[in-house]
């Protein structure tokens, strides 16, 4: 599973144990554009949360947080980093978490580092994106071809519908 979101914190014990990195190359499971880090870290916790809603496990009881607890997880620390350049930095930073999570080992004649779900709980406002903006939708379709389910939480904005690109039709 690859979360796009704020990150993941790699030491978090309800994750730490499936991080793919624990076993692949770092660059292949954590991808960090505006820091460069190797290790995954969440710059603002949102990423943490969401990838243990995902993948979670308690480390002492064995309890499930997680609905795929017994997958590994790979992420992209992108949206709303502090230094990535605002709101239109935070899209150009989602287009090319698309674009690593699609051949996150940047060899194309590999299938198996391309993550069977892209899980993305974040959206453009309407202040600067319509509904249905059509930015992402290349990306998400490219993905979508490699075999890869990309989706996205709906319901975070509340009253004020879906934002772009969870609201496409």
């Amino acid at each position: 599973v690859c979360n796009i979101d704020t990150g993941v914190d790699g030491g978090h014990p309800a994750l730490t144990d499936r991080w793919r990195g624990n076993h692949a190359p770092a660059a292949e499971c954590f991808y960090d554009p505006v820091q460069g880090d190797s290790y995954p870290y969440d710059s603002g916790s949102h990423g943490t949360h969401t990838m243990g809603s995902i993948t979670g496990m308690s480390p002492t009881t064995g309890d499930t947080v997680g609905v795929a607890f017994g997958a590994e997880w790979i992420c992209a620390a992108t949206i709303d980093h502090p230094g990535g350049g605002g709101i239109e930095g935070t899209i150009t930073l989602a287009l090319q978490s698309f674009e690593w999570a699609l051949d996150p080992d940047g060899d194309p004649g590999t299938m198996e580092d391309v993550p069977d779900v892209i899980s993305n709980s974040w959206g453009i406002p309407h202040a600067y994106r319509p509904e249905c903006d059509e930015t992402y939708w290349v990306a998400i379709d490219n993905c979508e071809a490699a075999g890869s389910l990309v989706v996205f939480a709906g319901g975070n904005e509340s009253s004020t519908g879906l934002r772009s690109p969870a609201s496409r039709a």
